[in-house]
């Protein structure tokens, strides 16, 4: 960053800074109407939207030249410095760099990261995912109180944070850095424990070291979680390393490919609102699956039914098993897998995974539910329909 540029921070408090100096931004409301552009870097944020977001359900008179009035007091604030914000209809634009905002840098660092993993440059990746992880100040948008566009973009990062959190750790296992991959496993789960990839390192890292009861009782710890709050059990996959610690298999002892981030988990989503794949007007699905046995559907919203039978990802990436192209939805937006004789969906986005209209960051599926991304709506269903049903 050059002198005389702002930096803007979305990863904690909201806030703009030029030549290191904070600016001030005003109350509540101007610095909500800054984070949903810092939100939505490069993408027009409609007048429209920020009157929504600001105010909900009670509007003040002319709600729309209040916008204007605050738009116009975050210029002055931000003085002369680049970029400004932009006039664009239907609302306002503001085009950033990773090097002016830090939910970007903790894109770019991330992605850098991953790209160094894939080409087994491991210390190197370590340094980079803990850059990344060093820009969060606490909870994304964390002055914007309860404000409804707020708490869902919040859920949002946090899933994402959480993600590279995990990738972070993973790594951090196979340089055989244990105490510290305990370390971090321990305190993410503290507001995570839902996460099962975490539960995996912990134990794996916990052995490794030497403490195969303690691998035991994570085990434990993580199972009566599940049952108590989700009603079902540890995936197959952990039930397996589960009996693997019990019987000391060997390979528990050496890094291997399992240690590798999975794809599910790889950094791939662009931030929230950034349009790809050619732009708003393109909104459309497509399905690349393999044939295999499944005991779940789920209903397009063209009438294609997808038949779920291990792991699949749904997002906008030409890899995922479900692709959606559309603009609001992320790259790797959601995964469903089976679990006990059911599935779980895991949201994995920017902007958010709904079910019946409720936000979720991971839910077991119901038969009949309605889950919408962006702007496509699919339904989970235990068993196809008849023809003619």
């Amino acid at each position: 960053m050059g002198p005389g540029e702002l930096y803007f921070r979305v990863l904690g408090p909201v806030g703009a800074d030029l030549d290191g100096e904070a600016l001030r931004l005003g109350g509540a409301r101007p610095r909500a109407l800054l984070a949903m552009l810092l939100t939505n870097p490069g993408h027009v944020v409609s007048t429209t939207k920020m009157v929504d977001g600001l105010w909900e359900d009670d509007p003040p008179e002319r709600p729309q030249t209040t916008v204007q009035v605050h738009m116009s007091n975050l210029r002055r604030a931000l003085h002369p410095g680049t970029p400004a914000i932009v006039t664009q209809p239907p609302g306002y634009v503001l085009n950033l760099s990773c090097d002016q905002l830090d939910l970007l840098k903790f894109e770019d660092l991330s992605h850098k990261a991953a790209d160094c993993v894939a080409h087994d440059q491991l210390a190197r990746a370590e340094e980079l995912y803990a850059e990344a992880l060093s820009l969060w100040r606490g909870p994304a948008l964390d002055d914007l109180g309860d404000l409804g566009w707020a708490q869902t973009v919040r859920a949002s990062l946090e899933g994402r944070q959480v993600s590279v959190q995990e990738d972070r750790v993973r790594l951090l296992v196979r340089l055989g850095r244990y105490t510290e991959s305990v370390h971090w496993c321990e305190e993410s789960l503290a507001d995570h424990p839902v996460r099962e990839g975490l539960w995996e390192q912990l134990m794996v890292a916990l052995y490794r070291e030497g403490r195969p009861a303690e691998a035991l009782e994570a085990y434990r710890r993580c199972r009566e979680w599940l049952r108590s709050e989700l009603g079902v059990d540890p995936t197959p996959r952990l039930q397996a390393l589960e009996q693997a610690v019990l019987h000391h298999d060997p390979r528990l002892l050496r890094a291997g490919p399992d240690d590798r981030p999975g794809p599910g988990s790889l950094p791939h989503d662009a931030p929230h609102g950034v349009p790809q794949d050619g732009g708003d007007q393109l909104v459309a699905a497509e399905t690349v699956q393999a044939p295999s046995k499944a005991d779940g559907y789920l209903l397009l919203e063209d009438g294609t039914f997808v038949e779920l039978a291990g792991r699949m990802v749904i997002g906008r990436n030409p890899d995922c098993d479900v692709r959606l192209i559309d603009p609001e939805v992320s790259r790797r937006h959601a995964e469903i897998r089976p679990h006990t004789d059911t599935h779980v969906l895991r949201d994995t986005s920017f902007n958010g995974t709904f079910i019946e209209d409720t936000q979720v960051t991971q839910r077991v599926l119901r038969d009949g539910d309605r889950i919408r991304m962006g702007q496509h709506t699919l339904t989970y269903l235990r068993h196809r329909p008849e023809p003619g049903r």
